[in-house]
């Protein structure tokens, strides 16, 4: 389906959403943290660039390159922001600043989206996806809270997971070029445990409602998480609910 919401390390914390995809070239931010949240940071390279992602998706040369550029666009735009934040500012006005940029970025690809996606069930597949791909920091988009109706209790909750994920990230991030292997083990466990969390933290109904969103799980693999060292930070989640 983040949330990478990057940035500073600390709501959903970050080091990342720079790592939106961990593709090979990516020049995003430099890791930044923010204190706990539930978004992700954003990379430079999405996650739907993967031969695979687009294979699932089903969409064509034409589509994929219409969704790059909107991306890039949005991307070019949160990443001035990053630069341009003022070094004075105090880490709360840091950290909410961040969030608006991330949230912006979010609202300018999206709406890029709908000019790509005319199928309504493409356009679901699209969001369910992206929903897994930010894992926790999903939580923190307003569609989601507001479809799911998401308690303050709720909130808090997702808010804790998302700090866990991101420094388990951060630790990840810096790892894997070493030990492939190793974090791939951690990483799927954690992965599983995030799936449980979820369920444990939305009530049946609610947990319906979400894998309708969802849809069907699709494994993100961990390099598309860590396959490169320029990111933001991402808080990502890899399979469906």
């Amino acid at each position: 389906m983040v949330t990478a919401s990057a940035f500073a390390q600390a709501k959903l914390g970050q080091t990342q959403e720079g790592t939106n995809g961990g593709q090979p070239g990516n020049t995003a931010a430099q890791p930044n943290t923010a204190s706990g949240g539930n978004f992700n940071g954003i990379n430079q390279s999405p996650w739907f660039g993967n031969n695979a992602t687009r294979q699932q998706l089903q969409i064509n040369e034409q589509q994929y390159n219409q969704l790059n550029n909107n991306y890039q666009k949005a991307y070019s735009r949160y990443n001035d922001g990053l630069n341009g934040l003022d070094r004075n500012l105090t880490p709360q006005a840091r950290e909410q600043r961040q969030m608006q940029l991330h949230d912006q970025f979010r609202q300018d690809f999206s709406a890029g989206t709908n000019d790509v996606f005319t199928d309504p069930t493409a356009r679901q597949r699209f969001n369910g996806m992206d929903y897994q791909y930010r894992g926790y920091s999903a939580f923190n988009d307003p569609t989601v809270q507001k479809q799911l109706n998401l308690t303050d209790a709720q909130r808090q909750k997702f808010n804790q997971y998302g700090q866990d994920w991101n420094q388990q990230h951060s630790n990840w991030q810096q790892e894997y070029p070493r030990n492939q292997q190793l974090v791939g083990k951690q990483f799927s466990a954690s992965r599983v445990q995030m799936q449980d969390r979820i369920k444990s933290t939305l009530t049946p109904d609610q947990q319906q409602q979400w894998n309708q969103m969802s849809g069907q799980p699709y494994n993100f693999t961990p390099d598309m998480y860590f396959g490169n060292q320029s990111s933001v930070n991402n808080v990502g989640n890899q399979t469906g609910q």
